[in-house]
């Protein structure tokens, strides 16, 4: 994955699809379920570490 921050949601949203091109490789139709789909997209979240700051002052991970 790139150091660059600004490639960090696209490299691992290309590592996603890969993934998912790799496991829907046949060309037949394919079930997902959604427990599976939940673990797949935390699984991309884990790429990131811990949450994204942001300007809520609620948040613990808000940018001083």
């Amino acid at each position: 994955m790139s150091d660059d921050p600004n490639y960090r949601v696209p490299d691992a949203m290309r590592k996603a699809a890969t993934r998912l091109d790799e496991a829907f490789a046949t060309d037949e139709v394919a079930c997902v379920y959604i427990e599976k789909l939940a673990e797949f997209l935390l699984s991309i979240a884990e790429e990131f570490g811990p949450p994204l700051p942001t300007d809520d002052p609620t948040n613990p991970n808000t940018e001083p």
